[in-house]
């Protein structure tokens, strides 16, 4: 497919078909954020797109304080009917019959409410993101050459928005979206396929990808391995001006400096800053990095890992502020007014 023909592609992608896009062009992770009420509904939506938009094979976790790590290791391989080779009979055999366990994990994993798991599965998730392999009782997993782990959590108002990941696996995630209620599903709405509770098990769904046509399955056009390396080749190739450069810096300046940030901004987030920034940038057809653009990336890039500041740790107390003025000027504060804050501060160069 020719840049044009690309470009109309990406013009009719739904929200959540452009954040898995990101992903896959940026080869990370990434967080999807929507109210608590909304979360199987997107969990579902992002299995569907992920068979039939992009062709791969997904594992869909209903995760919960009382997952095992056994648990988890188990539901994001791929099910296969004879799980690998024979084993040496000289080595201990792992599986009925003389079988090694030889299965991969699937391409994309769908964490429902990743947040509430234990700290060790936390753990294990970041040692997955971070190596591509995981250990079960009988064998050592690696994940496939296109791999997507994205955690759905979700939220409601009386806890609000915030840092509920262990703070270095939210590090690694990319980016995070926030999908709201009225955004729509329209995979989920039109398919007949996404199982029902009697139909598969409430604690995962594994499903491997179906053989579809290069760009077209049930009249949808396909988004394949070539188009996602295209737009990477493109993201690479894209130049950033002094002043863009400066701009972009300036703003991570600003929001360390932000008496409402208490942590959160880490060097792995700048980097990821200027990466989805150029990714961005070649989704819009264009092969420069302009300031919209760079302000696009920061919202994307930093409402997941901004740490809201608490009044009692304002640095202004220790010169005469008063706790009540500080508390008042904090209150209701939440990382998307933090960034918007900042970039209506920072200059924008012409």
């Amino acid at each position: 497919m020719d840049s044009f023909a690309i470009q109309d592609l990406i013009s009719e992608l739904t929200d959540l078909e452009l954040a898995i896009l990101l992903a896959l062009i940026c080869q990370e992770h990434c967080v999807i954020e929507t109210p608590i009420v909304n979360v199987d509904n997107v969990a579902g939506e992002l299995a569907l797109i992920c068979q039939n938009k992009f062709g791969l094979s997904y594992a869909v976790l209903d995760c919960s304080s009382a997952t095992s790590t056994d648990e988890f290791s188990n539901s994001i391989l791929v099910p296969d009917a004879r799980k690998g080779r024979l084993s040496n009979q000289a080595l201990p055999s792992f599986e009925a019959g003389g079988y090694l366990d030889e299965r991969k994990i699937v391409n994309v994993v769908i964490a429902k409410n990743l947040d509430q798991v234990s700290s060790e599965i936390q753990i294990q998730t970041l040692e997955l993101i971070r190596s591509k392999r995981i250990f079960s009782r009988t064998s050592i997993h690696t994940a496939q050459r296109t791999f997507l782990f994205m955690p759905v959590i979700g939220y409601d108002d009386t806890a609000g928005r915030g840092v509920r990941l262990n703070k270095h696996l939210n590090d690694f995630f990319l980016f995070s979206h926030f999908h709201e209620i009225g955004a729509g599903l329209p995979n989920l709405e039109g398919d007949d396929g996404w199982p029902t509770d009697d139909q598969a098990s409430l604690s995962s769904v594994v499903r491997k990808p179906q053989h579809l046509d290069d760009h077209f399955h049930t009249n949808q056009r396909q988004i394949s391995e070539q188009i996602i390396l295209h737009l990477r080749l493109l993201s690479d190739a894209v130049s950033v001006s002094a002043e863009v450069n400066r701009y972009l810096h300036n703003i991570v300046v600003f929001l360390r400096l932000n008496r409402g940030v208490a942590g959160g901004m880490s060097a792995k987030a700048t980097k990821y800053f200027m990466i989805v920034a150029k990714s961005l940038a070649s989704l819009h057809g264009i092969d420069y990095l302009t300031p919209s653009v760079v302000c696009l990336a920061a919202k994307k890039v930093y409402r997941h890992r901004i740490v809201v500041a608490k009044p009692e740790d304002d640095r202004s107390l220790q010169y005469g502020s008063h706790l009540s003025s500080v508390a008042m000027l904090l209150k209701g504060v939440d990382p998307d007014q933090i960034i918007d804050s900042v970039i209506s501060e920072v200059e924008v160069p012409l």
